[in-house]
């Protein structure tokens, strides 16, 4: 006898004894298999588990006849002679996989089925849980028949677009290939010219600075420290400065780079560049000055590309943006895209400050060790104590200053050694647009 579940707005189970059903399991499986058949083992299924069934929502209002036997997979609402046909799209986020949704072939919801084996139906304006309530044949062949496919925004359509005349896509170069400064005069002399494009102003406001694909700096320091472009030197002069960590007694400290307020990291409007590669709404571009950012497409339909270079008369100034950080360099190593002395070098730079700070901790330490041994009461020792653990935090960063001139100083000559390089390939690369 078959036994109907309770009214419900939530995916569960019920308790058929015929059918053997229980709560639990995933959706990736449907009817589940015995070791031995007869073996007297009853085991659980979800609603999803099972291949061709029954649902019917918790009132029994609404039901249908729901078969997986074979793809595609069909259904028969109650009370309806058509027999449907249902695409199966794969729902996620950032959680992972949570279900797949079953679309008819005008593209409307029909079920969704979650990774625990629940199983929704959609209405007009209801989404109702089911339940199975009674076995049921396979389907015949069905009546409304044709395979879901999503309409492409003007966005999708526009990046296919792009992407098939890509750098990538034309030359077989590689993504990270962008960064590789060889590879780019290469392509900057050689790819057909429907790879080459030029920023228009809405464009180039959405292009980002991105040196290499792991790019991990960016925003203001929040300090109030503003860009003069005319007066900076040194590391400044490329829209940043090293900040260490909060420093505190004991605690290792590192230095990263933070940009400085009113550096822009936008090329400039009419900046030529080619069309490296693109993934999903965000194309890499890689300005003939070697500049590698990334452009985000946007929703709407404002031009953010003009095809080709346009004239090389009427290029902007090149090495608008050209900052690198320590975590640049070592990306770049990674890929072969700087010399191994190179990044070598900044590694041990960078290490000056870290050791520098590790000397201070330790010397004071001694200080403190000192004292507390020494015989002074409790209350005299945690105000020495206290008096060293302040100074040795205010004195550390001004005596590891030079660590921190020494690493600035090194990114310089690594931006600057880059910048000739870059420079070169954008005069070759106006020989061929002139």
């Amino acid at each position: 006898m078959l036994i109907k579940a309770r009214s419900s707005f939530v995916a569960g189970c019920v308790s058929l004894a015929c059918l053997g059903i229980a709560c639990g399991g995933s959706d990736a499986a449907r009817a589940p298999k015995t070791a031995e058949k007869g073996d007297g083992v009853v085991r659980g299924v979800t609603q999803a588990q099972l291949d061709v069934a029954h649902y019917a929502t918790g009132d029994g209002l609404n039901g249908f006849v729901l078969d997986r036997t074979k793809d595609p997979v069909r259904i028969q609402m109650d009370g309806d002679k058509d027999i449907v046909e249902l695409t199966a799209i794969e729902e996620r986020d950032a959680r992972g996989r949570q279900g797949t949704t079953y679309k008819a072939p005008d593209g409307k919801n029909v079920l969704f089925i979650s990774v625990d084996g629940g199983i929704k139906l959609y209405g007009p304006r209801d989404a109702l849980w089911v339940n199975s309530d009674s076995a049921a044949k396979p389907l015949g062949r069905a009546t409304v028949t044709g395979k879901w496919v999503a309409t492409k925004t003007k966005r999708e359509l526009y990046a296919a677009e792009l992407a098939s005349r890509s750098v990538v896509t034309k030359m077989g170069l590689k993504d990270d290939d962008a960064s590789n400064l060889a590879k780019v005069e290469q392509a900057a002399l050689s790819a057909p010219l429907e790879s080459f494009v030029h920023l228009t102003p809405d464009g180039a406001s959405q292009a980002q600075w991105m040196p290499v694909s792991n790019h991990t700096y960016g925003g203001s320091t929040g300090s109030g420290e503003t860009w003069d472009k005319a007066k900076a030197a040194g590391y400044a002069k490329y829209g940043a400065h090293l900040v260490g960590h909060m420093v505190q007694f004991g605690a290792p400290n590192r230095l990263h780079t933070e940009t400085l307020r009113g550096w822009d990291r936008s090329p400039p409007a009419g900046a030529p560049a080619l069309v490296w590669s693109v993934d999903g709404s965000y194309v890499t571009l890689v300005t003939l000055d070697g500049g590698r950012y990334r452009l985000w497409l946007p929703t709407d339909d404002k031009p953010v590309l003009e095809n080709g270079a346009g004239s090389a008369t009427s290029w902007p100034a090149p090495l608008a943006q050209s900052v690198l950080s320590v975590a640049d360099i070592h990306e770049m190593g990674k890929i072969g895209v700087v010399p191994e002395a190179t990044q070598k070098e900044i590694s041990a730079l960078d290490d000056g400050w870290f050791e520098c700070f590790n000397e201070q901790w330790k010397a004071a330490q001694k200080s403190i060790d000192a004292v507390e041994r020494s015989a002074m009461n409790g209350s005299e020792k945690y105000g020495k104590t206290s008096g060293i653990y302040r100074s040795a935090e205010l004195d550390a960063p001004k005596k590891c200053a030079p660590a921190k001139k020494a690493l600035e100083d090194g990114l310089v000559k690594t931006i600057e050694a880059r910048n000739r390089e870059r420079s070169a390939i954008f005069e070759k690369a106006k020989a061929r647009f002139r």
